[in-house]
């Protein structure tokens, strides 16, 4: 209390005032001069590892809690005294799953983190892919496989690691996993081709002149007229035809 307030609560009490009234000037100045409850003080998280309430979190054994983790604190030699609950986060130790916070984290070498989705495994964007990235459209979905195309986690062209061509980036046909490395076996734009090729881009078709297959012609990887895929006039299965921004198109 400073000396104003003292000054004040003394006039407060010699006055004709009442003593109810100068004991509660007294009470409310003394309040004032106090520091606040629990400044200073860290609390308690309202959410434990185990529950939401504070009983849910308390123990004195690891095998208390369902994290398997009870914090007594350093230095505690009291054996009756509580400790908390506690899980690990990401990139702490760790020896069990459960040891970790959360749902989704586990236990991976030792060190809580993120599962992750295996290589050929559908994935989101959200999904972190144990090797590779969330690529494709690798799969489809739905009965007998003609949903729409899913991504997968997937290794792209070049990339090591690979163990079947499931693992590798790019619709089924056009990829393969060649001595643990993901290659590609599509036939390139203009490559002479048959039936059974995986183009790159377009299909396999003869040339048209424009729009009329010329006997004896091999058949190539092409663009049609008004699909897309074409870098070049080349690229076209009409001649005649060009690529304007990705698209085979006929003069007018």
């Amino acid at each position: 209390m400073d000396q104003a307030s003292f000054d004040r609560l003394t006039r407060l009490l010699g006055s004709s005032r009442s003593r109810r009234a100068g004991l509660a000037s007294l009470i409310g100045a003394l309040t004032a001069a106090a520091p606040a409850a629990g400044t200073g003080r860290k609390r308690p998280s309202p959410e434990g590892a185990c529950g939401p309430a504070r009983k849910d979190n308390i123990c004195r054994k690891d095998k208390d809690c369902c994290t398997g983790i009870c914090d007594i604190g350093l230095g505690n030699k009291n054996k009756d005294r509580k400790g908390r609950c506690r899980c690990r986060s990401n990139g702490q130790s760790c020896s069990e799953d459960r040891n970790c916070c959360g749902t989704k984290m586990i236990c991976i070498g030792g060190v809580c983190g993120d599962p992750c989705v295996a290589l050929g495994a559908v994935c989101t964007g959200a999904d972190t892919c144990c090797a590779g990235t969330c690529g494709g459209p690798q799969v489809s979905t739905g009965r007998s496989g003609r949903g729409a195309p899913a991504a997968t986690c997937c290794l792209a062209i070049s990339e090591s690691g690979c163990n079947a061509a499931s693992d590798c980036c790019g619709p089924t046909g056009s990829v393969d996993c060649i001595a643990g490395v993901c290659a590609s076996t599509c036939k390139a734009l203009g490559a002479v081709c048959i039936v059974s090729d995986v183009c790159c881009a377009g299909a396999c078709q003869s040339r048209n002149y424009p729009g009329v297959g010329v006997a004896g012609d091999p058949t190539i990887c092409c663009v049609s007229v008004s699909q897309s895929g074409c870098v070049n006039a080349g690229d076209c299965c009409d001649t005649g035809a060009a690529c304007i921004s990705g698209v085979c198109k006929l003069p007018d």
